[in-house]
């Protein structure tokens, strides 16, 4: 309704917007389902690469509507597969295809269904082959969904479009075409599977013996007068870590061994092992840290961070109950108004951008005060949420490092005085300080003062 409008009305003047957009005509939305299905059926001559159309492979449109009769509403829906509205003419030696939508629309008795469409859902399949370097080959099943759907929940007039593609690998027999497959991940099969395999179980059962027989000596010895803190020489809590991170690469080494020798497996299940290998792999290289203790320096870190627990639990506690508070008030109040606050994930997603005040100018600008009912209180919303909430949360975390530091180097500064004393003491009785004595300083401490 508004003539020469222009995207630059709705968005940041940088970056640029890439042309008009938000044009939600029926001749409009009619253009691109007719450019949708002319894609598909000239996918094979017209993208780069191999594509092939099997007999299976079709297009089928499914259209939800609304149909108002006698003052009753009724939500009505139809499928079809593109047949009428299709036409093909051979330019080239191949066959190009054009399809006008509103032949369809009449073959089949819905002249009139934009005018109350609520979504519209076009799917389809492609089979296409990749070449690789080496010569061989990977057959590929690509599952496609465009859907469109037009609620206006926010009350904002948009449409949400909506693209899915979903590939698994294929048999090239499909294609008619005899080559050698290549498989997936070829690098993580033969002698580097069994090695993973074989480190994995090792590191598992050392860890899981030492954890057990730590729980059972410290159940047998713990009323002994003379070992009153024996805990800490045999039940490793760091243990835990990489029995876990163990687990993780273990479940995820089995999936792709059980994926692996499959003909058809779909792409998504790589990113559920890589998920299972990249936990593994942190929560181990954490648990190795574990080795560094053996240097007093290198020990820095866990000593700062064990004397300090409870100002970080009280922190990650504060903190924690705060950012619930601006959660709700954020997903609430702008909500509807930005683009960044539409969902309840989104929310939460850029207030942990806010922490580091890195999206500020943006997080302002992009705010449509124009919708808002009361253009004052939206505004007032705004400055009183984002600013404080990114003082605040500064303030806290200047405020936990310096609890931080204060707490740990007093702490710190008596073990290091207790642990003076100690071999003070065995050098005055010209004892010979054992190197397990040593690493467990502290607990030999505590148990002559006990």
């Amino acid at each position: 309704m508004l003539k020469a409008w222009s995207a630059e009305y709705e968005t940041l003047p940088y970056p640029p917007s890439i042309g008009p957009f938000a044009v939600y005509t029926i001749e409009d939305f009619i253009d691109r389902i007719n450019f949708a299905v002319e894609g598909f059926y000239n996918m094979e001559y017209q993208a780069t690469g191999h594509f092939k159309m099997l007999p299976n492979d079709q297009m089928h449109m499914h259209f939800r509507y609304i149909v108002v009769s006698d003052s009753i509403i009724e939500i009505k829906s139809s499928s079809f597969v593109p047949i009428h509205g299709l036409t093909n003419v051979t330019k080239n030696g191949h066959a190009v295809y054009k399809y006008d939508l509103q032949k369809e629309l009449e073959h089949n008795n819905l002249t009139d269904v934009f005018n109350s469409i609520l979504d519209v859902t076009l799917t389809a399949a492609l089979h296409s082959l990749r070449v690789l370097r080496n010569g061989e080959f990977l057959c590929l099943e690509t599952q496609i969904q465009i859907h469109i759907e037009h609620n206006d929940n926010d009350l904002n007039g948009e449409v949400d479009i909506e693209l899915q593609t979903t590939t698994k690998t294929v048999s090239c027999q499909r294609l008619n075409i005899n080559a050698t497959e290549s498989a997936l991940c070829e690098k993580n099969t033969g002698w580097q599977a069994i090695c993973v395999f074989a480190l994995t179980a090792l590191t598992i059962t050392v860890d899981v013996f030492s954890f057990l027989t730590g729980l059972l000596l410290l159940g047998v010895y713990h009323n002994k007068g003379n070992i009153k803190n024996f805990s800490s020489y045999l039940l490793r809590w760091w243990s835990l870590v990489s029995v876990i991170g163990d687990c993780f690469i273990f479940t995820g080494q089995s999936m792709f061994y059980i994926a692996k020798d499959r003909v058809e497996k779909e792409l998504g299940i790589f990113d559920e092992i890589a998920f299972f290998y990249g936990i593994g792999c942190l929560l181990c290289w954490i648990g190795a840290m574990r080795y560094l203790k053996i240097n007093k320096k290198f020990s820095l870190l866990f000593h700062t961070i064990y004397d300090a627990k409870s100002n970080i639990l009280a922190f990650v506690l504060c903190t924690g109950t705060l950012f619930v508070g601006y959660w709700a008030c954020a997903f609430v109040t702008f909500g509807v108004y930005h683009p960044k606050f539409e969902t309840k994930a989104l929310a939460a997603e850029s207030l942990f951008a806010l922490i580091y005040a890195d999206d500020i100018f943006e997080m302002v600008s992009s705010v449509h005060y124009e919708l808002a009912g009361s253009e004052m209180f939206l505004k007032a919303s705004v400055i009183i949420v984002i600013y404080s909430f990114v003082i605040l949360f500064t303030l806290l975390a200047l405020n936990l490092i310096i609890a931080l530091i204060n707490t740990s180097y007093s702490t710190v500064k008596e073990v290091k005085d207790g642990m003076k004393m100690y071999f003070k003491k065995a050098e005055k009785k010209r004892q010979t300080v054992l190197m397990f004595d040593y690493l467990n300083a502290e607990a030999n401490q505590n148990r002559e003062e006990g």
